[in-house]
């Protein structure tokens, strides 16, 4: 368990600070606090999945066997608890998490107008 930065308790498990974004953050079930994770150790989380997962079927294939894809849960688990230990949970206040809601909403939008333009401009 890892403690809440507002309060000093152990009460945000693996999963629920490794799931914790500005955007979304995790509760504290003992002070009602909000905390979530950076955005780095988000990214990083997502660039092991991707090299653990590509790896495990590279040596699958290379070896003809399947069973190395038996350990990529097992290497999952593991870079998400050295994750999850080595960036550590930042408080946050309602404000800035509708203020990043916001921003979200802002950057689909404009990923989605991006997207139609090149669309109806390659159909033309």
């Amino acid at each position: 368990m890892y403690a809440c930065p507002h309060c000093s308790e152990p009460s945000f498990s693996l999963l629920r600070k490794s799931r914790s974004s500005s955007t979304f953050p995790g509760r504290c079930p003992a002070c009602g606090g909000l905390a979530f994770v950076s955005g780095w150790g988000h990214a990083l989380s997502s660039i092991v999945l991707e090299t653990g997962f590509w790896g495990a079927i590279f040596v699958a294939l290379l070896y003809r066997n399947w069973l190395p894809l038996l350990l990529f849960p097992l290497g999952l688990l593991a870079a998400s608890a050295i994750v999850g230990s080595a960036f550590p949970l930042k408080p946050i206040e309602r404000e800035a998490v509708s203020a990043s809601r916001t921003s979200a909403v802002g950057h689909v939008l404009l990923a989605a107008a991006i997207l139609a333009a090149v669309l109806y401009l390659r159909a033309r």
